[in-house]
């Protein structure tokens, strides 16, 4: 899974056993996997779309025109080439914003600390991996019955 300009990298353990077990099961891989993915990037979408509020902004959002919330993609599209899946999340830097600033920062100003947890934390894309493993495991499960 991709973020824009900035990777977010999600790593899945077991991920390949679980794949096997359900091609081996006649599972449909690429839909599921597009399946799961688009569920992580809306998760990514409506996160990041909490943490651009004013709130958790610079000043308290004092300074925010609200471009950077309009940048955020909610409903991202997931590409298929082939067997490769990919999903956008975060934020679309087509548009106008401040999304890669406020995740990291600059040397004048902190970064919006609910954007860098998303985005640079291990933590929370720990938590994006089960989810993508729980949306397999449950095709295996009902594929299984």
């Amino acid at each position: 899974m991709t973020t824009g300009k900035n990777k977010a990298k999600v790593k899945l353990e077991g991920f390949k056993e679980m794949i096997t077990t359900l091609d081996s099961l006649g599972g449909d891989l690429v839909g599921i996997a597009a399946d799961a993915l688009s569920q992580a990037g809306e998760t990514i979408g409506w996160d990041t779309m909490e943490a651009a509020q004013n709130p958790n902004m610079p000043a308290e959002g004092k300074y925010s025109t609200g471009r950077t919330e309009q940048a955020v993609l909610t409903t991202p599209r997931v590409e298929v080439s082939g067997n490769l899946v990919e999903v956008g999340a975060g934020f679309d830097y087509t548009k106008d914003g401040a999304g890669g600033i406020l995740i990291t920062g600059t040397p004048r100003m902190k970064p919006n600390y609910e954007l860098n947890k998303i985005f640079k934390g291990k933590r929370y894309m720990n938590n994006i991996s089960k989810d993508i493993e729980a949306v397999v495991q449950d095709e295996i499960e009902r594929r299984m019955k």
